[in-house]
């Protein structure tokens, strides 16, 4: 894992903040909370 993903992970943490994009995941399927922490960091730079 690069330190840019632990970084995002541990903002993620920190904030508790589920970016606004992932909140169609949350509705579409139960979504285990690391993997969502996990997609969200390795898709944050597109």
């Amino acid at each position: 894992m690069s330190d840019n993903m632990k970084e995002c992970l541990d903002e993620i943490e920190k904030k508790k903040v589920i970016p606004h994009k992932t909140n169609k995941l949350l509705k579409d399927v139960e979504y285990d909370t690391e993997v969502i922490k996990k997609e969200i960091c390795e898709n944050i730079d597109e």
